[in-house]
């Protein structure tokens, strides 16, 4: 019994002081092609979401660790590497709070179909806001050739809570787009892309 009151009180003191929980993501590799003719995409951004889930009466639900991003090559190819994330347990409240176990997923490039939101892009994976890592995948984009089809499309978003500098091509890539379909600069545009 003296060994169990032990263990709670260390248990415990880990709780409150904090308890670093750390996860590998990645990596993630492959190449961004236009789904018709199979051509190469050269600077689309792969932006990845990592979330924190969080326990709670409705269910889980996630909020913010950490994001990476990059452009695709010449060739449409992007490669992240492996990204080691940690985040801190400071309280009670913070128990059962975990990575989420895959990354959520976001392919842009102007003139395109988001991957994954838009109904034309290719492959689905499981969950479908995910790209598996350690695999070598090609993601298709289909080429957006209204301008009502180009608004449509703009209506992706990353999670709350992501700071402007975890997403800055992704920023700038949709600041470009708004200004050439004429929509409204949000207040994250550059003066130069406005």
């Amino acid at each position: 019994m003296k060994y169990l009151k032990f263990l709670l009180i260390v248990m415990l003191c880990q709780q409150i002081v904090g308890c670093t929980k750390t996860h590998e993501f990645g990596p993630y590799q492959g190449k961004v092609v236009e789904r018709d003719t199979l051509k190469p995409i050269e600077g689309a951004v792969v932006f990845i979401e990592f979330l924190i889930r969080a326990p709670g009466l409705g269910g889980e639900s996630g909020y913010f660790g950490d994001a990476v991003e990059t452009l695709t090559d010449k060739n449409g190819e992007f490669y992240i590497p492996i990204q080691k994330t940690t985040f801190t347990k400071r309280s009670l409240t913070q128990l059962g709070h975990h990575w989420d176990e895959d990354g959520y997923v976001i392919i842009f490039k102007p003139g395109y179909g988001t991957f994954p939101w838009h109904k034309n892009s290719a492959p689905t994976f499981s969950p479908t806001y995910s790209i598996p890592p350690k695999q070598y995948v090609t993601i298709q984009l289909p080429k957006l050739h209204s301008i009502e089809e180009r608004k449509r499309n703009m209506h992706f978003s990353t999670g709350l809570g992501v700071p402007n500098d975890k997403k800055m091509n992704l920023l700038r890539l949709e600041c470009i787009e708004r200004k050439r379909i004429g929509l409204e600069p949000t207040v994250n545009c550059c003066e130069d892309e406005k």
